[in-house]
């Protein structure tokens, strides 16, 4: 999905929920952080920031997440 496309889906969103953006790719989060979203980068293949996105994760919804979306 085209970063346009990730940004209308979480426009959608964000009047009833909380939409935290997690991607690999800077300039997608930091257009997602221009408009008002929470954005936080992830890389797989990295153990620390994987625990550094869980930890932020968890700070933004208090350890409770109602819905997962992934677009792999």
């Amino acid at each position: 999905m085209p970063p346009s496309r990730s940004i209308a889906v979480a426009s959608r969103l964000q009047p009833s929920y909380q939409a935290i953006a997690i991607s690999r790719n800077p300039a997608v989060l930091q257009e997602l952080t221009r408009q008002g979203f929470s954005a936080i980068r992830l890389v797989f293949t990295n153990k620390e920031n994987m625990a550094q996105c869980k930890w932020e994760v968890e700070k933004l919804t208090g350890g409770h997440v109602d819905t997962l979306t992934n677009k792999a």
